[in-house]
């Protein structure tokens, strides 16, 4: 029975890990799909500051 008991409780942290793993990628995620809107802006800037 120990051993049943301990493999759940691994398995309980396992699936906790596994769920902050999948929070953090969704983050990620958002982040990189601003990235091609940001080098838009990026290169927006720097045309305007060319014309200047």
């Amino acid at each position: 029975m120990q051993s049943i008991d301990s493999l759940r409780e691994l398995n309980a942290k396992l699936l906790a890990e596994i769920a902050e793993l999948r929070k953090e990628n969704a983050e990620l995620k958002d982040k990189n799909a601003k990235i091609p809107d940001l080098k838009r802006k990026l290169g927006e800037f720097e045309s305007e500051r060319v014309e200047l």
